[in-house]
């Protein structure tokens, strides 16, 4: 039977047959599996798209976020930005355009790094975003800002090859499936491609202070108390985390990576128990600064994702362990991303407990 669905399955995507595709999945397996038809859409429009980028019959291409669908937050971003530096690499000419004047909830919501006076919270996040891309693409693509009801489709898509236009016209956030076409797009692309989207060791002053250390461990973590307590490590996880990795990496320099909050925060704990640790925000300006204390470090952990740190860490080849608390469309059961090592290992679960066991059992002189 198994044999005989996959068979089907092919014969559909063979011949183009989409939304045969998607009638299909939800009468044979007699099941409203969300993620089985997500997983089917995601594979079908992926595929357009290495389409796209093998044939290179366009040569401009251009990306929108839209701001009323999409949040704000980092973690989220950052994979729509992988999917527009995969174009860049390819020798694509790429756009981005923020789309404007409507934001979804959470932009509303203040995060570590503003201030509690700040009287323009969206501006400031759009700044935020705008600044990041050009740190992650290396200032090489164009970002505009735009209202949707400014938008012409018909015009724009004289210029540019318009990426998922359809989901931006009946307006979809993009970024819930851009992690998913991320591994499709990669996994066919060669793994000399890979290499080019990883993050690479870039030391610059600030951060060759901390190599003059001993060997080191990184942990990220995350404190946002605008955001659900569920999300941040509680004082006792902290503690926990802290005497584990302690125990488990003897002799080596533990480093906390989180936002001047979250390392305050932590930097209090630490203090009423005595933990001999560093701190992130002592050396860091930046995320991409972050980014480097963590790929100098020996291994890196993670308990509840740790914020967004999280993704960026998924596209390196420095070794971890990340708790991600939850995953909507990973490679498969036992891989988040089709690249990741036997020295990388994701765990999904909200308990905690699984996290320390997994830390228990890790052997880290084999890691290495």
């Amino acid at each position: 039977m198994k044999e005989l669905k996959k068979n089907i399955k092919n014969f559909l995507y063979k011949y183009k047959l989409t939304y045969i595709v998607y009638i299909y999945t939800f009468f044979f397996f007699n099941i409203p599996n969300i993620k089985v038809i997500k997983r089917l859409i995601i594979k079908y429009k992926s595929q357009k798209i290495i389409k796209i980028i093998s044939k290179k019959k366009i040569k401009k291409v251009i990306f929108f976020y839209d701001c009323k669908v999409s949040p704000s937050t980092i973690g989220d971003y950052f994979f729509f930005l992988i999917l527009v530096k995969i174009f860049l690499l390819r020798g694509f000419n790429v756009k981005i355009c923020l789309i404007i004047g409507e934001y979804r909830n959470s932009w509303y919501i203040k995060n570590n790094s503003e201030r509690k006076d700040s009287k323009n919270l969206i501006k400031y996040k759009i700044d935020y975003l705008k600044n990041f891309s050009n740190q992650i693409l290396n200032h090489k693509v164009n970002i505009e800002l735009k209202d949707f009801k400014n938008l012409d489709f018909h015009q724009i898509k004289k210029k540019y090859y318009i990426y998922n236009m359809r989901g931006v016209q009946k307006r979809n956030p993009i970024y819930r499936e851009s992690f998913l076409m991320i591994n499709h797009i990669i996994s066919k692309l060669g793994k000399t491609f890979n290499k080019k989207i990883f993050f690479k060791k870039n030391i610059n002053i600030r951060v060759k202070k901390i190599l003059k250390k001993k060997k080191f461990v990184t942990i990220l973590c995350r404190y946002n108390p605008n955001k659900p307590k569920n999300r941040n490590l509680t004082v006792n996880e902290f503690k926990n985390v802290i005497k584990f990795v302690g125990e488990k990496f003897e002799g080596y320099k533990i480093f906390v990576i989180s936002d001047k909050i979250g390392c305050e925060y932590f930097k209090k704990i630490s203090k009423k128990n005595n933990f001999k640790i560093s701190f992130s925000k002592d050396y860091s300006n930046s995320v991409l600064e972050d980014m480097q204390i963590i790929l100098n470090s020996e291994f890196c952990l993670s308990l509840k994702g740790g914020g967004g740190m999280s993704n960026l860490v998924m596209f390196s080849e420095i070794p971890y362990l990340i708790d991600m608390g939850w995953v909507d469309l990973g490679w498969n059961k036992n891989k988040l991303v089709f690249w990741q090592k036997n020295s990388q290992k994701l765990i999904v679960n909200k308990k905690s407990n699984i996290f320390f066991k997994s830390l228990k059992k890790l052997n880290f002189k084999n890691i290495n």
